[in-house]
């Protein structure tokens, strides 16, 4: 059945479809998925919103709750699009776990949103640095920042606290980071040890490099922007 699209900015989610599309403007509009990948509720209070970790170019996913096989680092240079690296091993040697430097395994360098998909849904994608600042101006915009605004970025756009799976030392198994930030992978490439990746906290955020060796989740992007629609819910208007 048709139903007449909305021009009037902000954000609205239409929860059957998992879909949360924000404009500040009336014409141009961002389109994201509503959870965390692999999360099964949009309840940022429950453990089930969290989602899985992710090492950077890996696309297995790894659960919160996992305790299992740990690696020295390996090649993955006979990786590219549509034969992508995907291992239970949770490989850790320091901040990297690719000898190679592959920088097109989570396909950055090929640089389609249909190259960059793995281990999304079909039409969606692992978002790049480039997006994930649109979506941090696009906020801002809407927002007309405040101190409070990246908490109310956090409750508004469902983003879940929780913790990165950091690599460590003096550890033989990855450990967890504190309560306080949330960090999400994009598919940049920064160099043979690092990636991009957002990271929040209550007051600030910031579009920085991380290990790739550490495991963070995973926000989709739409492919395309979906303009919403009358029977959308609104977050914020």
């Amino acid at each position: 059945m048709w139903r007449e699209p909305i021009t009037t900015a902000w954000i609205y989610h239409n929860a059957t479809l998992g879909l949360i599309s924000l404009s500040s403007d009336w014409e141009n509009w961002i389109t994201i998925a509503d959870k965390n990948l692999w999360a099964t509720s949009t309840d940022i209070t429950s453990q089930s919103s969290y989602g899985n970790y992710f090492q950077w170019g890996n696309c297995y996913w790894f659960p919160i709750s996992w305790h299992g096989a740990w690696q020295w680092p390996i090649s993955a240079a006979w990786y590219w699009p549509n034969n992508y690296y995907n291992d239970r091993y949770f490989v850790y040697w320091n901040a990297y776990w690719d000898s190679s430097n592959n920088a097109n395994l989570w396909w950055w360098i090929t640089w389609t949103n249909e190259a960059m998909r793995w281990p999304c849904d079909t039409w969606f994608h692992i978002p790049s640095i480039t997006e994930f600042n649109n979506l941090l101006n696009l906020w801002i915009n809407i927002w007309a920042w405040t101190a409070s605004g990246w908490d109310n970025m956090r409750d508004i756009l469902l983003l879940p606290y929780w913790w990165v799976k950091a690599y460590s030392s003096s550890s033989s198994r990855p450990i967890y980071s504190a309560w306080t930030y949330w960090y999400y992978w994009t598919a940049n490439n920064y160099s043979n040890t690092n990636s991009y990746n957002l990271e929040f906290s209550s007051t600030i955020n910031h579009t920085q490099n991380a290990a790739k060796a550490w495991g963070m989740n995973i926000r989709p992007f739409k492919n395309e922007a979906v303009q919403p629609d009358e029977s959308r819910t609104v977050l914020y208007q």
